[in-house]
């Protein structure tokens, strides 16, 4: 069956499918219902945060700069070419060839039975 076109686009131009957005998780509904119930909790964290910044904490240095400029990129170079440690790989011109040992029975070969006596 071929595709409907009409399900390919199926809202008008600048109409969104997800009206509602993402939905927010409850503790995030919990903690924002009461830091607007008690705005003074708000500027109490503000508070705290700082003075433990002052007092040497790097963490809360951390989590204030990440808020006022945004957390700092990290640059990846992902390079899919495998890395080759040739000095790892033994070479066989420069190792002495193996010495090949045969034990030998002193008493000699034991001679094979006749075929009809297996």
């Amino acid at each position: 069956m071929p595709p409907n076109i009409q399900n390919l686009k199926p809202w008008p131009k600048g109409v969104s499918g997800n009206n509602g957005g993402r939905p927010k998780k409850p503790l995030q509904i919990a903690l924002e219902a009461e830091l607007k119930a008690k705005p003074e909790l708000l500027q109490a964290m503000v508070k705290k945060g700082l003075e433990m910044a002052l007092e040497g904490d790097f963490r809360y240095w951390a989590a204030i700069w990440d808020r006022l400029d945004g957390k700092v990129t990290t640059n990846i170079e992902i390079n899919d070419r495998a890395q080759i440690d040739w000095a790892a790989i033994d070479n066989e011109s420069d190792t002495p060839p193996r010495q090949i040992t045969i034990a030998i029975d002193p008493k000699g070969a034991t001679p094979l039975p006749d075929s009809g006596e297996a």
